[in-house]
């Protein structure tokens, strides 16, 4: 059970607080907070995880354990987010800024693709990563809107290693930092609107004085 994101400073961030009232399957009510707050979601799953597991259950499930905890789990943390969700292959982080959201997302990418070079090819846990900030319902200790619902999307769309964000995302990076965006246009999610999104093609570095390159067209 991985702890409620940013308990630390919940509050400085949440921008609406509200109790809602539920009706239990006894009929007894009780009721729920509902925290609205702005935040960059990273959600990330492992390409062919059902086939993998059908070959080796025991070593996939022991090699996505290590990949949480040894890498998931302290880059979040070293960039000022949380793990706040995991069940199989996924795993769902949220950070407070986009800016760290998208340099966790990099920083795993290249360490996982280094640390699994050694793998058999047929073994190898590639990542899908999806980035979307916005908006968020923290209901139970667990999130909801649309952002979750896109970075989720997003994910399923990449291929083996690759991070798409969406343009809302793209939008609240710093201006100062170093980095490499291609457009990929508007993308078809599932049961969703269109969305434009981008995929993270080269370097990132946050310096004092830089500009992006994105080629948005």
């Amino acid at each position: 059970m991985y702890k409620a994101f940013g308990q630390e400073d919940l509050q400085a961030q949440v921008d609406f607080l509200e109790w809602v009232e539920v009706r239990g399957i006894n009929g007894g009510l009780y009721y729920l907070s509902v925290q609205t707050m702005s935040i960059a979601i990273v959600m990330i799953d492992i390409c062919g995880y059902s086939r993998l597991i059908d070959r080796d259950a025991l070593g996939t499930a022991r090699r996505v354990l290590q990949l949480r905890h040894q890498i998931l789990e302290p880059f979040a943390r070293a960039h000022r987010g949380t793990v706040v969700d995991s069940s199989g292959d996924n795993t769902m982080l949220a950070f407070h800024r986009a800016d760290d959201a998208l340099g966790c997302a990099f920083a795993v990418q290249q360490v996982h693709d280094h640390s699994d070079r050694a793998m058999a090819a047929r073994d190898l846990l590639q990542l899908h990563i999806g980035i979307s900030a916005g908006q968020v319902l923290l209901i139970d200790g667990s999130f909801y809107g649309r952002p979750v619902n896109i970075a989720a999307r997003l994910a399923a769309l990449t291929e083996p290693n690759a991070i798409y964000l969406c343009e809302a995302t793209l939008d609240q990076i710093d201006p100062h930092i170093v980095m490499q965006a291609e457009s990929l246009g508007e993308q078809l999610l599932r049961n969703m609107e269109p969305v434009q999104a981008y995929r993270l093609t080269g370097t990132w570095a946050s310096r004092a004085v830089a500009s992006r390159m994105i080629c948005r067209d």
